[in-house]
């Protein structure tokens, strides 16, 4: 139960809930329990041990306890000398007992319910805004179909196990100690041996723990399997079809629902096998409290009444017990379920940088000995020195794999570097607080990543308050007004999953849009044009040149014709800067972008 611990303290908003929830609790175990008890006055007055039926003989034999607790009862309902008319009111009192037994009932129901969806509500919320703000390199270790599982799948399954947990917590103790209460009062001795097996119940619980978790776990872990392999099909539906796969795709997916159809069956196997074996105890505890209590019954020690009353209370408190006994072994997938969801809660975020504010770019952005690697033996970047002056643009350039797109992730800071700082106007960005200096940028990548929103929403994404006039003026300065226009209900045209009732161009042109209308001081630019054909490119190309006017701007390309228009072109070849110049004094130094220029006039890099 440790690992539900951390999750506690959300529950602290509905703690008055939870206490009303209790009170209901203890109402309905009260008249569960009323509702066996009064077997015995039943018994007693349609078959009386004397002549009388009236309330004292009712409420004569069997103990103190009991006696106590049935003698307001059968005060109650009993007419002296008149039986018809104590039944009646026994049938009244039966009917109250059950209406308030289940008015109390359904109202812990309500109440239960409202608790646990706004707490899994809260737990969802909580991890989604946790998981936005998590290290980038986060998501790139991690399979992205896994991770939705856990917001999904696991919290649903933790759920499943802590939720029933809480309720039988709050309301199985009540009943039990009711109905024990009771059956103590009728006879300590035939409550011991009812008792006794509970011993072999639990030792049988126990060894079932470790099965019933380590198929948990299968079944967890199999689940990630699934929604990343449903995931990837679906998104890559196009190379799916392309080359014929769907019958490879359906036998992986299928596996993997093989796998996982393998670990419930077994899981469920062992977890189901607590119930009837602990049933079999039970009815082993109820023949020898029959053969002993009846031989009592038959000595005249014990009344028949308590007998009939103690039998109804064993088989009514077997319920209770054996959900609590058998509570360990429920919550295994819950605690497996629930390890996940706080393994991703308690990873680290993003550090959110120091506490001044990034507010302009002044001067210069330098990069000081910067080096970088994602895995510990992997070196990317080394010893990158780079200065990147003010209104200037800078061209990225080089052999693919060289580090080109983390040197302009370090430089926005989506990772900070393993050595050697970062300066904004002499300043370490991470001593700038960290919203305030991405604000500092916009960004334009080879896949322009857009939501399955309007166009409007698209465009003014990440920005509060943006009006309609600032929107349109940036989709203009992006070549993009024309097509939005032209859509059924314009800019709050709703443009699909990843823009996906968009052409590639008119994707790319709404992602500078994006980029233009929040007035960055810094533009990255990540291949923006090398995946559109030449009519496209055009205008995403003459969107950029008037994006970049003015602007410090950091461009990864591939067409000369955006490298020649850079102030200095900077070759990045296996993590280190080889090169570093104007187009003019590279091609006259005859080393790497010479070559990479000569190759690209043969290929991509012709205008």
């Amino acid at each position: 139960m440790k690992i539900f611990r951390p999750l506690l303290p959300m529950l602290r908003p509905y703690f008055g809930w939870m206490a009303l929830l209790v009170a209901l609790s203890m109402v309905h175990s009260l008249f569960s329990t009323l509702t066996i008890s009064i077997i015995m006055p039943i018994m007693k007055l349609i078959f009386p041990d004397g002549a009388s039926g009236d309330a004292a003989s009712v409420a004569s034999t069997g103990s103190t306890l009991t006696s106590t607790i049935l003698n307001p009862l059968t005060a109650l309902v009993i007419a002296p000398g008149d039986r018809l008319a104590s039944l009646w009111n026994l049938c009244l009192l039966i009917v109250a007992i059950f209406l308030l037994k289940n008015a109390a009932k359904y109202s812990s129901y309500l109440l239960n319910v409202a608790v646990e969806e706004r707490f899994i509500r809260d737990i969802r919320n909580r991890m989604f805004g946790h998981a936005l703000r998590l290290p980038l390199g986060y998501f790139h270790s991690r399979r992205l179909g896994d991770l939705m599982s856990v917001m999904t799948n696991d919290v649903g399954a933790m759920n499943a196990a802590l939720t029933p947990t809480l309720r039988m917590l709050v309301q199985e103790p009540f009943q039990v100690i009711f109905m024990m209460f009771l059956l103590i009062g009728i006879s300590p001795t035939l409550t011991l041996i009812a008792f006794s097996t509970s011993i072999l119940s639990v030792v049988m619980i126990q060894v079932l723990r470790k099965y019933v978790r380590r198929y948990s776990e299968r079944m967890q872990s199999t689940l990630g399997s699934i929604n990343s392999r449903l995931q990837e099909s679906l998104q890559n539906i196009r190379i799916v079809k392309g080359y014929n796969a769907e019958s490879a795709e359906s036998g992986r997916f299928n596996q993997q629902t093989n796998n996982y159809v393998t670990a419930a069956v077994k899981h469920g196997r062992v977890t189901h096998s607590t119930g009837p074996f602990s049933e079999m105890f039970a009815i082993v505890a109820l023949v020898v409290v029959l053969f002993y209590g009846g031989s009592k019954v038959i000595e005249g020690t014990l009344s028949g009444p308590e007998l009939f009353t103690f039998l109804f209370l064993l088989f009514a408190i077997m319920q209770p017990i054996t959900a609590l006994i058998s509570l360990p072994t429920n919550i295994q997938r819950g605690m497996v379920a629930a390890e996940r969801v706080m393994e991703l809660l308690n990873t680290p975020p993003e550090p959110s940088g120091g506490t001044a504010t990034a507010i302009t770019l002044n001067n210069e952005l330098t990069l000081n000995n910067v080096s970088f690697r994602y895995r510990p033996d992997t070196p990317v970047l080394q010893g990158i020195n780079l200065t990147i002056r003010r209104g200037e643009t800078v061209a990225l350039v080089g052999p693919s794999g060289g580090g080109k797109s983390t040197l302009a992730d370090l430089a926005a800071r989506f990772y900070d570097p393993e050595s050697g700082s970062i300066l904004l106007d002499g300043t370490d960005i991470r001593q700038l607080e960290i919203g305030s200096y991405r604000r500092l940028f916009g960004m334009v990548t080879q896949e322009s990543l857009l939501f399955n929103d309007t166009a409007f929403n698209n465009i003014a994404y990440g920005l509060e308050g943006a009006d309609q006039a600032a929107v349109e003026a940036a989709a203009r300065a992006a070549n993009a007004h024309q097509f939005i226009a032209a859509m059924p209900n314009g800019y709050q045209t709703v443009i699909g999953d990843r823009g996906v009732l968009l052409s590639g161009g008119q994707r790319q042109r709404l992602a500078i849009a994006r980029a233009l209308v929040r007035d960055p001081q810094i533009l990255l630019f990540d291949e923006a044009t090398s995946a559109l054909d030449n009519e496209s490119e055009k205008l995403v190309q003459e969107a950029i040149n008037r994006l970049l006017v003015n602007r410090t701007a950091i461009v990864i390309a591939h067409r000369l014709s955006t490298i020649r228009a850079a102030h200095t072109i900077v070759v990045v070849d296996g993590g280190r800067i080889v090169e570093e110049g104007t187009h003019e004094s590279l091609m006259a130094a005859n080393g790497v972008y010479r070559k990479l220029v000569e190759l690209g006039e043969r290929s991509n890099y012709a205008e």
